[in-house]
């Protein structure tokens, strides 16, 4: 069994659990994987996955994302499949962060594509028809679902109060007869019971009330609980499907590899020969050809670190877009940052900034 919901701190104001809490926990719980699923963002993925990587754990990201669906805003929860699963998550996040907040419909469907959704009970598409045991909407929903989506799932969830205990029942009976998965969904805010008292305060902090304030709502339940615990509250064949789910989700970052173009040099010139031609020219245009050994030193050196470091190809790139765009009278700076200590882009005219006039450190730019 897994957990396949946990909002972190990065959901801002809605949630009291560290990355760290939630790795380490569900570790000392002997899960041998952990969802992080924050709420419309996805800041916390990098550290997630290294934490995990690092405890031996396998990662499974997730994205809980509000959709607008028949005049409603509704979440679902998305669980990457796979890496393109991931890319569609971010895009999802992109959006959602913008003016609107939420989704259209045809965008769920859209990036549902390599992921698994899980389509929630309580506190989502179903609650209303829950709540009103109308059997009839509850399946009419369902079915919505399923003509739209090719992989989701209908969550039971909140199993540890009575009353949604009952409506669930309901809810696995109208997806038994579809034929349709259900799956027991812990939802998780914070780490240890005793946390839900912390939990209350962030709560307070995000809807500006103060903890005497009745209204402010006391929510209980929503830790890391065992498995034992899980067994309590929830049927083993829901409990199954969430390690089925886990088995179906694998992301590896190992495969996200950076890459830069090659520059084309004139005349069969390679990279490294051609930015060091540039920069003697450059050099000796910029001093009006009274180079002294201390530029020739400090050109020597920059290069030798630059190339080294493979990275010829950006500088001639960086060279060649500022070059054409003080062709075109497009504004371009005189530098800014750690660049104005490189000698190199002073000689190549990125930057306006005599590095060595001004006691400028290259190493702050670049170093190996």
């Amino acid at each position: 069994m897994i957990h396949l919901h946990a909002r972190s701190s990065y959901t801002l104001l809605d949630s009291a659990l560290t990355i760290t809490q939630l790795v380490q926990r569900s570790k000392e719980l002997n899960f041998s994987s952990v969802v992080l699923s924050d709420k419309n963002v996805m800041f916390g993925t990098m550290e997630f996955y290294q934490a995990c990587v690092s405890n031996n754990i396998k990662p499974i990201i997730g994205l809980e994302v509000s959709c607008i669906i028949e005049d409603e805003i509704i979440d679902f929860l998305l669980l990457a499949k796979n890496n393109d699963g991931f890319a569609n998550l971010m895009k999802c996040s992109s959006i959602v962060s913008g003016s609107t907040n939420y989704l259209e419909f045809s965008q769920l469907m859209e990036f549902s594509q390599n992921n698994i959704l899980i389509v929630y009970g309580e506190g989502g598409y179903l609650e209303q028809a829950l709540m009103n045991e109308n059997k009839d909407e509850c399946i009419r929903r369902m079915k919505l679902i399923s003509s739209n989506f090719d992989d989701y799932y209908f969550a039971v969830s909140m199993n540890d109060a009575s009353f949604w205990q009952i409506r669930n029942q309901l809810l696995k009976i109208c997806s038994q007869e579809l034929g349709y998965k259900t799956v027991a969904l812990s939802k998780i805010y914070y780490e240890k019971e005793e946390d839900a008292y912390l939990f209350k305060v962030v709560s307070g902090i995000r809807l500006a009330k103060t903890i005497e304030d009745h209204s402010l709502p006391s929510i209980q339940g929503r830790y890391i609980r065992s498995l034992e615990e899980m067994k309590q509250f929830y049927d083993e064949d829901d409990l199954n499907q969430t390690e089925e789910i886990g088995a179906r989700c694998s992301i590896n970052f190992d495969e996200f590899k950076t890459s830069l173009p090659k520059f084309k040099c004139p005349n069969n010139v390679n990279a490294s020969q051609y930015l060091t031609q540039l920069c003697i020219a450059g050099l000796k245009k910029r001093l009006n050809d009274q180079v002294t050994k201390e530029y020739t030193d400090r050109l020597r050196h920059e290069l030798d670190i630059i190339l080294s470091m493979k990275f010829e190809d950006y500088f001639l790139i960086v060279w060649d877009f500022i070059r054409f765009a003080k062709k075109q009278g497009i504004y371009v700076g005189p530098g800014r940052g750690s660049a104005a200590g490189a000698l190199v882009a002073y000689c190549l005219g990125i930057t306006h900034v005599d590095p060595i006039k001004y006691n400028l450190l290259f190493e702050r730019f670049l170093n190996p």
